[in-house]
């Protein structure tokens, strides 16, 4: 018997996912593999990377014991059109996790998420956006990451995206997080969505809650590039020798020793008051679709 994740955090990208994946790992009532974006799912995404097996994908959980929940935290399933309905497909009773933040702030961290993978081959954030609409009619797939990662309206379409979610598992299997309250109070979410699941928040005293994925630059791109997406060469020396788990840690070891902490430049105020513009109308239907007022995110000073 097949025996997959029950616990799915979705998206959306760059609005604190691989922090709150990383605490929710240390939930001793959740199991949290070793690859926090499994990507399984979500067969319209397109890549040039093979499609993962769905006995690979398993195999992840093989350690799975005795916790309530096992997680799969891969954030390019929220802008997937088919992503949802796969997992209801195989999970119909599976928790789904989204998290939104002000998508300017959102769209411009991205774009140096996607420059310091090597998914973004253009250097100017404006220029990126500016592109994005021919990409969307040429259709060709980055050599690393997906096309989709590129698409950064899209991604930040939030209630086309989460409304997808609802419409596939209910609204009550959905929770949507606001960044703004984790980046207040990571420790009260934390404890708001152990109770959601019906497990036992008082583990919140002994979590990590320290902040991961902040922004960063490597000290050799081609360094980065080679440990986010090692060349099918690497595997073929390496695989006789070590297992994938051992791959996987030397990967993380070469990323970590090449990456430094470091703050994105201030956005242009012009770009910030064109993209609360953009974004205002989609900020709205957010507001309406959660019941919260959220449209200080489209306030900018002129």
């Amino acid at each position: 018997m097949k025996r997959y994740p029950n616990l799915f955090l979705v998206g959306a990208p760059k609005c604190g996912t691989t922090s709150m994946a990383y605490y929710l790992g240390q939930h001793p009532d959740i199991f949290a593999p070793v690859v926090k974006e499994a990507s399984y799912f979500g067969a319209d995404l397109t890549t040039r990377t093979p499609g993962r097996t769905i006995e690979l994908y398993l195999s992840l959980y093989n350690k799975w014991s005795t916790q309530r929940y096992a997680l799969d935290a891969s954030a390019q399933y929220f802008v997937s059109g088919s992503a949802a309905r796969e997992i209801s497909d195989c999970v119909p009773n599976a928790q789904i996790l989204i998290m939104v933040r002000d998508p300017a702030e959102a769209v411009y961290s991205q774009f140096f998420q996607n420059r310091f993978d090597g998914v973004e081959s253009i250097a100017k954030f404006e220029a990126a956006l500016a592109a994005e609409e021919k990409r969307l009619q040429q259709g060709r797939p980055p050599r690393r990451g997906t096309l989709e990662q590129l698409f950064y309206s899209k991604i930040y379409a939030y209630t086309s995206n989460i409304s997808r979610y609802r419409s596939a598992f209910g609204s009550e299997r959905v929770t949507v997080l606001v960044f703004d309250d984790f980046k207040r109070d990571a420790r009260k979410e934390f404890i708001k969505i152990s109770e959601l699941l019906g497990l036992d928040p008082s583990c919140a005293d002994t979590v990590d809650f320290s902040v991961r994925n902040t922004a960063k630059r490597a000290r050799s791109q081609r360094l980065g590039w080679f440990a986010a997406s090692p060349p099918r060469w690497a595997g073929r020396l390496t695989g006789p020798f070590l297992s994938k788990a051992q791959r996987l840690k030397i990967r993380n070891t070469l990323s970590r020793i090449n990456t430094i902490p470091s703050n994105n430049p201030a956005m242009d105020p012009k770009t910030r008051r064109l993209l609360a513009k953009k974004f205002a109308p989609e900020v709205e239907r957010l507001s309406l679709l959660l019941d919260r007022d959220l449209t200080h995110w489209s306030q900018v000073d002129e």
